[in-house]
Parts: C-alpha cells; structure tokens; sequence
C-alpha cells in the first residue's frame, strides 16, 4: 500500500491508505486540559457561588470595586490592572472576618484573609518566632516592653 504524508491537526504524520499511522509526534492540543482546572460547569458554579459567599463576610462587599478581594477563594485566578481599585479594608479585620466564618469557608480561603505577600510575610514570621529558644523569646519579649514603655505619649508633639 502507499502511504500518504498528510499531518492532520492532533500530530499525527504519515496515514496510510488503510487509516494506520507509522508514528506519532508529541504536541500539546485543544484536547488537553491543565488538572488543576474544573471539569464541569458545575463545579465551576459551584466554586463561584462559594467564593460570593465568603466575599460576603466583607462589610464593603456591596460598594467594594476591587478585582482581587483577600475573602474571595478564587483569588489566584483573578487579574487586576493598575488602574483597577484595590481592596482598602484594613489586614487584621480582613483576618477578623476570616476567623468568623464557618471552617466548610475557611478552609477554602488560601490565605485566611491576606494578600497572598501578607500571608508569606506572617507565616515566615510565625516560624522565625516558633524556632527561637524560649531564653530568646523572652530577650526580644523584653525588648519589646521596653521599648512600649519608654514611648510617652504626652511627650509627643503631635499628641492632642
């Protein structure tokens, strides 16, 4: 039989007349799906739905114009441009609203409230912290009151 060198659009090259291939060429297609993405509409509706639900936890959900909301759990999957609004709601009570969710919402938050660089910067901190010796802890503890101590409030011009 004689074969013809046609390519069609999978990769496939060289069909011969009787529908047989000789090889095959490795090629990513339209028929190929990332793991990580929803396989049915349901699922996506599903997800949507959730993550209306945990943006809601937000007391501006209703006049908030930001793109990339900390309470939305498809927040790796949103895009924002400069000129986009920025979610002015301060951190801890972005966390306050996380805490105050059922754990079905908090597990699906990946960051429990933060932008994803806040939740890096206090998970980094958090392990610097729990690493220390206790002689350390209390060192940089006593430091700390020190320092709150020493900062008198009525010595400071700005202070009404």
């Amino acid at each position: 039989m004689k074969s013809q060198n046609k390519s069609n659009s999978l990769g496939f090259s060289k069909v011969h007349n009787s529908g047989e291939y000789n090889h095959t060429m490795p090629c990513q297609t339209t028929l190929t799906v990332p793991a990580n993405e929803p396989k049915t509409v349901k699922e996506t509706l599903s997800k949507e739905l959730l993550s209306i639900k945990t943006m809601k936890y937000c007391s501006r959900y209703d006049s908030c114009e930001a793109p990339k909301c900390p309470l939305d759990i498809l927040i790796k999957k949103r895009s924002v441009n400069n000129e986009d609004p920025q979610c002015g709601m301060a951190r801890a009570t972005r966390h306050k609203y996380w805490l105050n969710m059922p754990e079905l919402l908090k597990k699906e938050l990946p960051y429990q409230g933060y932008f994803q660089g806040e939740y890096a910067k206090i998970t980094a901190a958090r392990q610097k912290w729990e690493s220390m010796s206790d002689e350390r802890k209390q060192e940089v503890i006593g430091r700390l009151r020190k320092f709150n101590h020493s900062k008198n409030k009525e010595d400071d011009p700005q202070w009404p």
